[in-house]
Parts: C-alpha cells; sequence; structure tokens
C-alpha cells in the first residue's frame, strides 16, 4: 500500500494547485474526543512559532511569499489540505508539503492555541449548523459533524493528536494530486523524491536532518530524500466522457472509517431564498456558508399518517423532538442514495432537488394553504458529493399561523408523490440539469477545485471527476428524476417541528 498520485496538465495557466487528501475525518474521532480530525488538521499549518519543530518557518508564510495561497478542510470521511502557487514553485511547495508530514510533532502551546481556535468556530456555527446536525444525527444514527465539541477538545494534549496523526496520515490512506501547468513525468519525480520516506506504518517524526530545512525565511529547494522502491502509485486524470454508469462499474478504494465534518460557521439555512445547488469540487472549508437547493414533496398516506392520525407512524418516517428556529417551520431529512453504490440515482436526486427548487416548490407555496416557504438542500449542509459519508436532503417548510405539522408534511409528499408518478417534461428537466452543469464548469476552471475533485475521487468517489460530473447530470432522464422521487420516499426520513420565539 502506498501514495496514489493523480496529475493533470493544463498547460499556459501558470499556475499549479497541490491537494493532499487523506482518508480521516470526523467520525474517526476517538471517543471522547469529538473533533480530534479537525483539530490535526489545524495543526497542519505551522505557523512558524514552535508549532512543529524550533526554528520551523510557518508553512502559510512560506506559501504566500511565493505568492500563493492555502487552506484545508476536514469532512466527514476525509480531510484534504490545497495549495495554489506560481508553477515553477512547485518543487519548492512539495518539499514543504512532505516535511510536514514527515515533521509532524505539535507543541502543547500550539495545540492549546488551536483548540481555542475551534471552539470559537463551533461557538460561530448557529443556529442554522445545529439544525443540520440535529436532522443527521436523527436520519443517520451515530453520524455526527465534524467541528468536534469544545467540552471533549478541552485538555487534548500533544501526543493525543501525534497519535492521531500517526494512526490515519499514512500514504496507503492518501491521495496527492497536481493540477495546473506542470509536466506529469517530472511532477512523478518530484514526489517520488520528497515523499519517499513517508513510509506506511512511519511510527515516529523523521529526523530534520533527513528533512529540508527553511533559510532565511524563503522557500527552500527539493530535498534529496531518497524515493522509497515503489512507493508511488500514479494514477491517470480521468478525462471527460461517457458516463459510468454507461460503463462497467468501478469500485471505491478503501477509504478508511468514514467521517463527519462540514463548514463550522455557515449562513442558517433558509425558509426564504433558494440558490442552485453546487457541487463540492471545492468545498468551504470549517466556515463556508450554506447552498440553499431544494427538493420535493411527495404524499404518502401510510408513510406519514397511521389509523389514529399520528406522525411518525411509519417505520420510514421518524418524529423528533422540537427544534428552536428563527419562525415556526418544519424540518425534513430524506437520506439520499449511496453514492457509491448507485451513483445513477444519487445524481438524479440531486438533479430532483434542483427541478424542484426551479418550479415545483414555487407552486406548492402558491397553491397550498398550509406552507408560505419551502426550500430543500441537497447533502450536508447543502454540498452535495462533498463526502461518502451517509447522507440526507434537508428540507424546510415555513408553517402558516394555524397550520400543523402533518398538514404541512402532507403537502410536501404530495408534490414529491407527483413527480414519483409522472415524470417531469423534457424541458423542466433540462433547465435543471443545465444549472447544475453550470455550475460545474465555473467550479471545474478553478485548479484547486480541480486537485481536490480529482483526490476526492480517487479516495472516495471513482465516477466524480471534475469534467465528468456534467456528463453524468446530462445524462439523467425524466424516468431517472421519478425512479428518485420514489427512492426518497422509501427512503427514512425525519421529521423535526421548528419553533420560532414567542412574540
Amino acid at each position: 500500500m502506498s501514495l496514489r498520485l493523480v496529475t493533470e496538465e493544463t498547460p499556459g495557466r501558470g499556475l499549479v494547485a497541490v491537494a493532499l487528501t487523506v482518508a480521516a475525518g470526523g467520525d474517526d474521532d476517538p471517543p471522547g474526543r469529538h473533533g480530534m480530525a479537525h483539530l490535526v488538521e489545524h495543526l497542519m499549518f505551522p505557523r512558524g512559532d514552535g508549532a512543529t519543530t524550533e526554528g520551523d518557518t510557518g508553512f502559510v508564510a512560506l506559501v504566500q511569499e511565493a505568492g500563493g495561497m492555502c487552506n484545508a478542510e476536514t469532512h466527514r470521511d476525509h480531510t484534504v489540505l490545497h495549495t495554489v502557487v506560481p508553477a515553477d514553485a512547485l518543487p519548492d511547495v512539495l518539499a514543504l508539503e512532505a516535511r510536514r508530514l514527515l515533521r509532524f510533532r505539535p507543541e502543547p502551546a500550539t495545540v492549546r492555541s488551536e483548540t481555542a481556535v475551534i471552539a470559537e468556530e463551533i461557538r460561530a456555527a448557529g443556529a442554522g449548523a445545529r439544525l443540520w446536525d440535529t436532522v443527521l444525527a436523527a436520519l443517520h444514527p451515530g453520524a455526527r459533524h465534524a467541528y468536534g465539541t469544545t467540552a471533549e477538545l478541552t485538555g487534548v494534549t500533544a501526543e493525543e493528536a501525534e497519535s492521531f496523526f500517526r494512526a490515519h496520515y499514512r500514504p496507503e490512506r492518501a491521495v496527492l494530486s497536481v493540477v495546473g501547468d506542470v509536466d506529469a513525468g517530472r511532477v512523478a519525480t518530484l514526489v517520488e523524491r520528497e515523499f519517499g520516506a513517508w513510509a506506511p506504518g512511519l511510527p515516529t517524526a523523521v529526523p530534520p536532518a533527513m528533512l529540508p530545512a527553511a533559510a532565511s525565511g524563503r522557500l527552500v529547494p527539493p530535498s534529496l530524500t531518497p524515493a522509497a522502491p515503489g512507493g508511488l502509485v500514479p494514477l491517470t486524470a480521468p478525462a471527460s466522457g461517457t458516463p459510468a454508469w454507461l460503463t462497467p462499474t468501478a469500485t471505491a478504494p478503501a477509504s478508511g472509517t468514514p467521517t463527519a465534518t462540514a463548514p463550522a460557521s455557515g449562513t442558517p439555512a433558509s425558509l426564504t431564498a433558494a440558490a442552485p445547488g453546487r457541487p463540492a469540487l471545492l468545498t468551504a472549508p470549517v466556515s463556508g456558508s450554506l447552498v440553499p437547493l431544494t427538493t420535493p414533496g411527495t404524499r404518502h398516506s401510510t408513510a406519514l399518517h397511521n389509523s389514529s392520525g399520528h406522525l411518525g407512524s411509519s417505520p420510514r418516517s421518524t418524529l423528533g423532538a422540537p427544534i428552536p428556529y428563527a419562525r415556526d417551520g418544519v424540518a425534513v431529512g430524506h437520506a439520499l442514495a449511496d453514492p457509491r453504490g448507485d451513483f445513477r440515482l444519487y445524481v438524479a436526486q440531486v438533479v430532483l432537488c434542483e427541478l424542484l427548487r426551479r418550479s415545483r416548490l414555487p407552486h406548492l407555496v402558491a397553491t397550498a394553504p398550509e406552507v408560505d416557504a419551502a426550500t430543500v438542500q441537497c447533502g450536508y449542509q447543502g454540498q452535495w458529493l462533498a463526502s461518502a459519508a451517509p447522507d440526507l436532503a434537508l428540507v424546510l417548510l415555513g408553517r402558516v399561523p394555524g397550520a400543523g405539522t402533518e398538514e404541512a408534511v402532507g403537502r410536501w409528499l404530495e408534490a414529491l408523490g407527483e413527480l414519483a408518478a409522472t415524470p417531469p417534461g423534457e424541458t423542466e428537466l433540462r433547465r435543471a440539469a443545465r444549472v447544475l452543469r453550470a455550475g460545474c464548469h465555473r467550479q471545474s476552471d478553478s485548479l484547486p477545485a480541480r486537485a481536490v475533485t480529482h483526490a476526492r475521487a480517487a479516495l472516495l468517489l471513482p465516477h466524480a471527476t471534475p469534467d465528468a460530473l456534467p456528463a453524468h447530470l446530462a445524462a439523467v432522464t425524466p424516468a431517472d428524476v421519478s425512479t428518485g422521487a420514489r427512492a426518497l420516499l422509501a427512503a427514512p426520513r425525519t421529521v423535526h417541528p421548528l419553533e420560532g420565539a414567542a412574540a
């Protein structure tokens, strides 16, 4: 088992993006240490103040000196560290990337300061994030976001952080992707040289003598660390083409324990505006904003009501505890298809949500007396394909005064049922798919987004390469949308009344 490399040549751009993606996220947090993966992500950015080894110059400062930018994201089943710099700085950035992996040894003071930063991010998350987390946990018991819990992170030691790093940040659990104005052969040579000492199960930090050192605050030249024989597994960056479901199915690489995370301080999920959704080509770090999407609703009398008329009696539907919110309403969480097991169905449900956002939900609000607002977001925190962990579509319904939860949800289920029974027209479908495809193309113009998506595809979601996504969306048929609606109706769902503050 060894490090996998994905390289995409994009001549003439003058820039290069590097993304290191590791199969370690929030669900890998040790018991009683919720947020450990998030903390280790923070500790991967030494600030030159003793964060790793005394005398180190900070990773961020060195990248910025080269004219570049860097950031990171902790997700539910992976963590990604991404950097973009001028193409001629690639050797230096790869040396720095390898150095922080091989030299990871955080100081106690740095652990305490980064824990405090994360605690502030958690506090800033607000009601919108808590709504997501409550519905996610009700729909997928045991699933948790990756921000962490302040109480559980308090008192984390440097030894605990290093132990987590040694267990999870291993080459056989990682993908390195390089996209930009580069030569693939040269990239492979540089990666072999810089990452050769990163061996599976490396137990302790590599002595500084083996690693490149910073001099006078400038980016350092590549080191001459010997490459381990057979230590690099190059992968060809997939090109756009026929959707994978029309070709022999690929098997997703093992990704380790599924994990949990997403943006921390986002705009609260709104009952008013529903913007087009976007794929998680480059998702926001733990402080991104939500992207509202809208999904349909459909009535299934046996799913919502039993003979006594009580909500949540169906095996598919559970009634959760009320959630404090900005106004009275209802939150409905639907389990999405597993993109690893049925990618075509998952993509059909993404298109279904966009179609409802554009045309069906406005009609629902205009005609249903119980509902005065409706929106749906596809994927945790509104990011679809952000991870391969169990995911959800979140529906938010505004209830008019006097309307009950059952009536509002019933209207939603009626709308979803209409699409389950009758496929949409070609024109309605194409409008929705075109919006999603345009979003994919806009994001894939970004080199960091392409690098992140290539790595996520190699590690978790082999069908979801940046240039293949528009073709997957274009291949969705009206019958696929109906199938997606029926699957949402048949899948588990959870209903939570939303309670606004008393006037």
